[in-house]
C-alpha cells in the first residue's frame, strides 16, 4: 500500500468529528470534481480518502486540492477493483462514520450535513442512510432527471424495495453508492465483497441487510449529482457475470425478485452487449427463476423489440457507471 500526504494537517474548526470519506478512482479528470464537493461541505468531513486502483498515486495527488483532509492511497497490484479500493480506504482509520463517493459523481454542500441529523436520529450502531440524487450529463452539466421515484419506507425490506419490479420504467427504487453513509460498524462487520465485477453496491446492501439490527433510512433530499458515464471502476464484467451474481444471491433474494432483476436489469445489458441472442438467453434464466411481475415483463419486452439508437445509452436512457448498469444508478 502506498500512501500519500500533502504533509501537513489544516483542520477546519467546524469538522465533522469521525466523518472518513472514501473515494475509489483510476485517476480520471473526475475525480477533482468529487473531491472538491467532499471539502466544500457545510460541516466538511475529517478525512477524505482517495485510493488509487491501477493508476499513478503521485499523479493523482498531484491533481487533487492542497488541503491537509486528502489523504491519497493506492491499492496492492494483486488486490484490485473498485471494492478492494473501497476497503483499503476503510481500513485506514477508525473514524465512527463512513460515506462513499464515486470518483465521477458530487455532492451537494449540505449532504452530510443532512444525513448525519437523519443518522442522530435512528436508534441502535447498524444505521445506514442514503438520499435522492440528480442525473447529470457526462460533462456534469445537471439535466434536472432525479432519482429515485420513491423512497425506502422505514422497516421496508431492502430487497424487496430495490429487486421486485413495480413499475415498466426506470427509477423507482435505487440506492446509489455515492448516496450512502453509514456507521463504521455497518463496513467492518460487512465488507464490500473484493473481486465482485458487477452489482457491487447492490450485493454490499444486501448483505448488510441481512445482519440482524441493521437499519436503512432515506432522506428525499437531492443530496448527490450522478454522472452519466460508463467509465467507473465497477463498469467492468459482462450480462453473464450479472446473472452469475443473481444466482449467488439465494440467500437473500426470492425467486421473484431474481426473475424480476433478470428480465428488467440483465436483458437489457445482454442486449446492448451481445445481442438478441444472448438476451433470449437470459429470458429463459428468468423464466427458469421464478415467477416474474408484470412491470419486468414489460420492461423486458419492450428493450427487446426496441430500436437499436434507443437502446444506446444516454443521458435520458442511462447506462451503468460507479454503480452502473443499463441504467445510471442501478448496480455493477
Amino acid at each position: 500500500m502506498e500512501r500519500l500526504n500533502d504533509g501537513h494537517n489544516s483542520w477546519m474548526t467546524d469538522v465533522i468529528p469521525g466523518v472518513l470519506v472514501v473515494v475509489p478512482t483510476t485517476g480520471r479528470p473526475e475525480l477533482t470534481f468529487a473531491v472538491e464537493s467532499a471539502l466544500a461541505q457545510t460541516q466538511p468531513p475529517s478525512r477524505v480518502v482517495v485510493v488509487v486502483d491501477g493508476g499513478n498515486a503521485s499523479q493523482v495527488r498531484r491533481s487533487l486540492p492542497n488541503d491537509g483532509c486528502i489523504e491519497v492511497l493506492a491499492t496492492d497490484p494483486l488486490s484490485t477493483g473498485g471494492n478492494a479500493a473501497r476497503m483499503l480506504g476503510v481500513r485506514s482509520g477508525m473514524e465512527p462514520v463512513v460515506a462513499f463517493l464515486d470518483d465521477d459523481d458530487v455532492w451537494h454542500p449540505g449532504k452530510l450535513r443532512v444525513q448525519l441529523r437523519l443518522l442522530d436520529a435512528m436508534p441502535g450502531s447498524r444505521r445506514v442512510v442514503s438520499c435522492r440524487f440528480e442525473l447529470l450529463t457526462p460533462d456534469g452539466l445537471a439535466t434536472g432527471v432525479q432519482y429515485p421515484r420513491r423512497l425506502l419506507r422505514p422497516e421496508e425490506n431492502v430487497a424487496e424495495y430495490l429487486f421486485r419490479r413495480r413499475e415498466v420504467r426506470y427509477g423507482e427504487a435505487l440506492l446509489h453508492t455515492s448516496t450512502l453513509l453509514c456507521d463504521r460498524q455497518v463496513v467492518d462487520t460487512t465488507p464490500w465483497k473484493e473481486g465482485l465485477v458487477r452489482h457491487q453496491d447492490w450485493d454490499w446492501v444486501l448483505s448488510a441487510a441481512q445482519v440482524p439490527g441493521t437499519r436503512f433510512a432515506m432522506t428525499g433530499d437531492i443530496l448527490t449529482g450522478v454522472r452519466a458515464s460508463q467509465r467507473s471502476l465497477s463498469a467492468a464484467g459482462s450480462w453473464f457475470a450479472s446473472a452469475a451474481w443473481v444466482e449467488s444471491r439465494y440467500d437473500c433474494l426470492d425467486a421473484r425478485q431474481r426473475s424480476d432483476f433478470l428480465l428488467a436489469h440483465t436483458v437489457p445489458l445482454a442486449l446492448r452487449t451481445e445481442g438478441h441472442l444472448a438476451a433470449l438467453h437470459v429470458v429463459m434464466k428468468a423464466l427458469r427463476a421464478g415467477r416474474p411481475g408484470r412491470a419486468a415483463l414489460l420492461a423486458c419486452l419492450g428493450s427487446l423489440i426496441a430500436p437499436a439508437r434507443l437502446r444506446e445509452p444516454s443521458v435520458r436512457s442511462p447506462s451503468p457507471g460507479g454503480s452502473f448498469g443499463p441504467d445510471v444508478g442501478a448496480p455493477e
